[in-house]
C-alpha cells in the first residue's frame, strides 16, 4: 500500500544500498573482470599484430595515445574487479567457494603492482622517447618487450575472469 506521508529514513537507504551492493560484489568483480580481460586480449591478439603489420613505426607512433586512453581505464577496472573479488570471497559460508573467488580476484590485484613496477619502466621510456629514438632495432625492441609484459597481464587476467565465470556457475 502506498503511503503520501511515507518519508525515507536516509539511515536505513544506506544501509539498503550497501547491503543490496554487498550481495552483488560477485556480479561487479565478474563484470569489470571480463571487460579488462576482453580489452586486454583485444590489445595483445587484435591491436598490436595489425599495428605490427604495418610495421614497427606505426605502433611507435600509436603506443602514447593508446596508453593514455586504457591505463585509467584498465587500472580502474583491474583495482574494482580485484577489491569487489575479494570483498565476495570473505562473505561466502563455503570456504572452498571462498577460496576459488579469493584466487580469481588476486588475479586482478597482482596486475597493478605488475603494471607498476615492471610494466611502467617500459612504458615510459616508450612513451618518453617517442619522439626522439631513430633506431629501428630498439624501437622494436622494447615494443616487443611491451608484448610480452602486456601478454601476461592478458593471461592473468582471462584466468582470472575465467575462474569468476566457474565460481557463478559452480557455487551460485
Amino acid at each position: 500500500m502506498f503511503r503520501a506521508d511515507l518519508t525515507l529514513d536516509p539511515q536505513y537507504t544506506f544501509k539498503m544500498a550497501l547491503s543490496t551492493l554487498l550481495n552483488h560484489t560477485n556480479i561487479i568483480s565478474t563484470i569489470s573482470g571480463g571487460i579488462f580481460a576482453g580489452a586486454a586480449a583485444y590489445i595483445s591478439f587484435s591491436e598490436v599484430p595489425a599495428l605490427n603489420k604495418s610495421g614497427p613505426n606505426e605502433l611507435w607512433r600509436f603506443f602514447p595515445y593508446m596508453y593514455s586512453n586504457a591505463a585509467k581505464m584498465q587500472a580502474s577496472l583491474a583495482v574494482i574487479s580485484g577489491t569487489t573479488g575479494i570483498i565476495y570471497s570473505l562473505r561466502m559460508a563455503d570456504p572452498s567457494a571462498g577460496q576459488v573467488w579469493l584466487g580469481a580476484a588476486l588475479c586482478f590485484v597482482g596486475i597493478v603492482p605488475y603494471t607498476i613496477f615492471l610494466m611502467m619502466p617500459t612504458n615510459k621510456r616508450i612513451i618518453e622517447s617517442n619522439k626522439t629514438l631513430e633506431d629501428e632495432a630498439e624501437k622494436t625492441a622494447l615494443l616487443t618487450k611491451w608484448s610480452k609484459l602486456h601478454l601476461v597481464r592478458t593471461v592473468a587476467s582471462v584466468a582470472g575472469f575465467s575462474t569468476m565465470v566457474y565460481a557463478l556457475v559452480k557455487y551460485s
